[in-house]
């Protein structure tokens, strides 16, 4: 799954705890480009945590979600998770 992706490109001393309510927070809140985002629900992801759920293969199985598109999601992902960090989602071990 692309959690278990992004947890090999996160920093040393950082931690991705995925908690229910993350699950369910809709991909619109991922600030993805159109393309990108209509692919998803056209292929009826419309969760974060359906998102991190999907492993690379399956993403790139995806009519036109090519190895850019995955990394722009992969990006997003981070960015959204470490927007989260003062909820104790994507956030630095002191």
């Amino acid at each position: 799954p692309v959690v278990e992706q992004l947890r090999t490109i996160i920093p040393p001393g950082y931690t991705m705890p995925i908690s229910l309510p993350l699950y369910k927070i809709h991909i619109s809140a991922l600030e993805l480009n159109k393309y990108i985002y209509n692919t998803l629900r056209r292929n009826g992801v419309d969760t974060v945590g359906h998102a991190l759920e999907l492993n690379k293969k399956t993403l790139l199985s995806f009519r036109m979600f090519g190895k850019k598109s995955y990394i722009h999601l992969q990006n997003a992902l981070l960015r959204f998770l470490d927007g989260l960090g003062a909820g104790g989602h994507a956030q630095k071990d002191f």
